[in-house]
């Protein structure tokens, strides 16, 4: 990892909508566990 890029921290959230009838959670199928964020990274890197 690149000196610059050590120490920093990432925050993850999720997106939510409310609205009259209720809420919804607009990011709840995106992966949020940083083994599953590194996965997905080398999955991607593999294509």
């Amino acid at each position: 990892m690149p000196e610059a890029y050590r120490g920093i921290g990432v925050r993850i959230e999720d997106d939510i909508v409310i609205t009259e009838t209720g809420n919804e959670n607009l990011t709840a199928g995106v992966v949020k566990k940083a083994d599953d964020i590194e996965a997905l990274m080398a999955a991607a890197r593999q294509q």
